[in-house]
């Protein structure tokens, strides 16, 4: 352990003597702005809980906590290293101005976050290993917790030098807390003590909110109100829709039995694309249109529902999802492929491109109902993928999901909370 910690002080002092040529380089003259929009209060109130994300994809997975300290009027910073998600940070803070402290990561400017932190628990997202964030779990400075953790279930041999680093790396924290039951198995083999890990993933919570209230959002556009009607005449495992939808997903749609069944009025389909800028929607309907299908671009207007009927409207994908019995998720014939998680807790049976490697989603769902979700290699192992599901009669409970979820999460919640009082009554007796 010793030497795990005087090798990252070694990386934390090489980073600062880089810095000064680094910012020179025109690329990071960006970064250097971004940095410098810090405003450093000189003697700030005492908060309970510091969270560090790197992007948007962090910022959602602590979301649920980082809110249930905030609506239950504690005092939070927040430390975030990319301008891609300050729009929303920023809007946190509109929202919570005497609760919340916020610092862009200072890797070009001389800050000394130990320094600037006033609360004694620090809670990281997956991997944001930043050496002076170790340092400061290591000293035991503060309670220190992981969130979302992932080995991604490689095969790290617990003695192998792999192994060793990332045990003593894991081994820093007080809490850790996985993204399935199958990681944390994964850590209990690396080594780590087992009464310091648990598993949940809180996006569920977070999806399964706005799922209660999906009808209620919906029916107040016109858009849902006609696809309301539209789709009373479908029975649910009659209805398919295609989340985050690139064009390389829409081969599936060259099916002779798909699309018999589609013109038949035998299947709804309802298309929400990956990109909503009038280019990518053109581009979709077009290839629709070349394919011999009927289609129509819905916005907030009123539009008659056709064969294939394509969403523009933003911000609606998961309350979509709770009308429909089969879900496509689009991007596996891409990077990656999307959410799968969205669809699976508002009920769809779910289907699925080739690239789920980068998607704890995916492991995470096949570890509870495989009979839920289906991997295609290829285009054309979609209709009969598509008809085992809708013939296989699962039925899948929404509102049971969600108070077992509740459980799940208060528990996780509560150990969070004991670790933070703990730590603030010692370091203010």
């Amino acid at each position: 352990m010793i030497l795990f910690i005087r090798f990252q002080k070694f990386i934390y002092l090489l980073q600062g003597l880089l810095v000064p040529a680094l910012r020179i380089l025109p690329p990071l003259r960006k970064r250097l702005r971004f940095e410098q929009q810090n405003v450093i209060d000189e003697n700030p109130e005492k908060h309970h809980i510091c969270f560090e994300v790197s992007s948007e994809g962090e910022l959602q997975q602590i979301s649920p906590i980082l809110e249930y300290f905030l609506e239950n009027r504690l005092k939070v910073e927040l430390i975030f290293s990319s301008s891609s998600v300050e729009s929303k940070v920023l809007k946190l803070l509109e929202r919570y101005p005497n609760q919340l402290r916020i610092l862009r990561y200072p890797f070009l400017t001389k800050l000394d976050l130990s320094k600037w932190m006033t609360a004694k628990t620090l809670v990281l997202c997956r991997y944001d290993f930043f050496p002076e964030l170790l340092i400061m779990g290591a000293k035991k400075e503060v309670k220190f917790i992981l969130l979302s953790a992932s080995v991604k279930l490689k095969r790290l041999r617990s003695h192998s030098l792999r192994g060793i680093y990332w045990k003593h790396l894991f081994s820093l924290f007080d809490l850790i807390v996985t993204t399935s039951e199958e990681e944390k198995v994964a850590f209990e083999q690396l080594g780590l003590n087992p009464k310091r890990l648990e598993s949940f993933e809180f996006r569920n919570i977070q999806i399964l909110k706005r799922l209660e209230t999906a009808q209620e959002r919906m029916e107040k556009t016109s858009f849902g109100e006609g696809l309301q009607r539209w789709l009373h005449h479908f029975k649910n495992k009659d209805r398919l829709i295609l989340g985050s939808a690139w064009i390389s997903d829409l081969e599936i749609f060259k099916d002779p039995e798909l699309k018999k069944r589609i013109q038949e009025k035998k299947l709804a389909v309802v298309v929400a694309p990956h990109k909503l800028d009038s280019s990518f929607l053109n581009n979709i309907q077009s290839w629709f249109q070349q394919n011999g299908y009927q289609c129509e671009i819905h916005g907030e207007g009123n539009r008659e529902f056709t064969e294939i009927n394509i969403v523009s409207l933003p911000g609606i994908l998961v309350e979509l999802y709770s009308y429909f019995g089969n879900c496509y998720v689009g991007g596996g014939f891409e990077r990656s492929i999307h959410s799968v998680l969205e669809p699976y807790l508002a009920g769809c049976s779910v289907i699925c491109g080739p690239k789920t490697h980068r998607s704890t989603e995916f492991r995470y769902i096949c570890s509870l109902s495989p009979e839920k979700i289906s991997r295609l290699h290829y285009h054309n192992e979609f209709y009969p993928t598509l008809m085992d599901h809708m013939n296989s009669g699962v039925i899948y409970q929404t509102s049971e999901c969600f108070q077992s979820e509740q459980i799940k999460a208060q528990t996780v919640l509560n150990r969070i909370e004991e670790l933070t009082y703990q730590m603030r009554r010692s370091a203010n007796p």
